[in-house]
């Protein structure tokens, strides 16, 4: 195993193994790639279900479901909480996601209508 002692930006002496550093290195690269594909996995399941529960909101009862001003203060209220990420129309593309993929998985099923 190579083993080199060089100064450090401080001042003081680092130690620098090849392997070591190179393996930690790939363990770190690889953690943060599963971390991100993780976090995309979960954002995208919660951005359909935020979906879900606006198409339930409006089938239970409410003629016309949301409307305008309904998803205006869903969107701030969110974006207020959360940040961005949640305007308006992105709101409502969680809805059309939820609708085109729920979709999608009944044709895939074969369960069209």
């Amino acid at each position: 195993m190579k083993t080199i002692v060089k100064k450090s930006l401080k001042g003081k002496p680092a130690l620098e193994s090849t392997e070591l550093i190179s393996g930690i290195i790939k363990l770190l690269e690889e953690a943060r790639r599963y971390s991100a594909k993780t976090v995309n996995s979960i954002m995208t399941a919660t951005y359909w279900e935020i979906g879900r529960r606006i198409v339930d909101n409006e089938q239970k009862g409410r003629v016309g479901g949301l409307r305008g001003n309904d998803y205006e203060a869903l969107a701030l209220e969110l974006s207020d909480r959360f940040g961005k990420g949640f305007s308006l129309s992105n709101v409502k593309q969680m809805k059309k996601f939820h609708l085109v993929l729920s979709r999608h998985r009944y044709i895939i099923r074969g369960e069209e209508d």
